[in-house]
């Protein structure tokens, strides 16, 4: 093994950071959804920042804003179940 590894040509730094460098321009962008992943813990982690965002309810179940809230959103679903 050690015999074989001099027999290999050797790359220049500069050509294989020019290559490098137009491998990564050259492969696509995930969109900006793709970036997020959902945790366990119902967070979301963006792949490309490492930053964690979580969003809570902050109305207790029954308190007639959250009901609002939850009536308002039911009826966007329906609405979005019926155009497709």
């Amino acid at each position: 093994m050690i015999l074989t590894l001099p027999g290999r040509p050797i790359e220049s730094a500069d050509k294989a950071l020019t290559e490098a460098i137009r491998d990564s321009i050259q492969a696509p962008k995930p969109s900006a959804a793709q970036e997020w992943v959902l945790q366990p813990d119902g967070s979301m982690r963006n792949t490309r920042t490492g930053l964690a965002m979580v969003i809570r309810n902050t109305c207790a179940p029954g308190d007639l804003d959250h009901e609002f809230a939850l009536a308002a959103y039911r009826q966007a679903q329906a609405g979005k179940s019926r155009r497709r």
